[in-house]
């Protein structure tokens, strides 16, 4: 159906968008895991991935829609990145974590 096409594409982009966001939040884990034998510890929730820069990461990474990660900590204690997705909104169905 030629309807759909438009429909098609977009989801295709996204999809790529969504791997290559994927790919970019375990580019920032290499980073974490190279940070903590070094640092004896995690980035605080406050230093955030920027404290990896430019040690462990040439520069700050952005999701494939433009947007930051974001950086928190489950309850036992273990680094989560998020990205916000297609929707760039926190806490909802498109949110992106590795």
């Amino acid at each position: 159906d030629t309807c759909m096409a438009p429909f098609d594409l977009r989801a295709m982009r996204n999809d790529q968008k969504t791997q290559e966001t994927r790919a970019t939040i375990k580019t920032i884990y290499r980073a974490i895991a190279a940070f903590q034998p070094e640092n004896g510890r995690f980035p605080s929730e406050a230093e955030g991935p920027a404290v990896l820069t430019p040690t462990f990461l040439p520069v700050l990474p952005l999701d494939a829609w433009g947007m930051p990660f974001r950086y928190e900590f489950t309850e036992a204690g273990c680094p989560v990145i998020r990205s916000a997705g297609w929707d760039r909104k926190f806490d909802r169905y498109a949110d992106i974590v590795e």
